[in-house]
């Protein structure tokens, strides 16, 4: 797999990647008006109403380390579909409509 193009994938969906940077043909997903925006913008603010609850001034480290890990769990899954695509499309592969195929390890994916 070509990491760091996998990543650049990455970066232009989640809107990261300045214009010169961004793969042509793929959508940053986190566009104004666009899905994943709306819930961002959703996620801050119960962030932001959970911190005055709290009677946190700044950024509560607590609730930083759960928003940066449910991120960096989102980009590792991002990244793993990227590769197994990568793979099935090599193989000539696709998975079954609706279903899914069984890993290696017996779990099914």
């Amino acid at each position: 797999m070509d990491r760091k193009f996998a990543e650049d994938v990455y970066g232009t969906l989640c809107g990261l990647l300045e214009e010169p940077y961004q793969v042509s043909g793929v959508e940053d997903l986190f566009a104004e008006g666009c899905p994943c925006e709306k819930n961002y913008e959703r996620m801050r603010q119960a962030y932001e109403r959970l911190t005055d609850r709290l009677g946190v001034v700044d950024e509560d480290e607590d609730l930083e380390i759960m928003v940066d890990s449910l991120l960096q769990i989102c980009h590792d899954v991002g990244i793993g579909m990227y590769h197994y695509g990568q793979v099935f499309a090599k193989e000539g592969k696709a998975l079954p409509p609706g279903g899914s195929r069984p890993s290696p390890t017996g779990k099914n994916m």
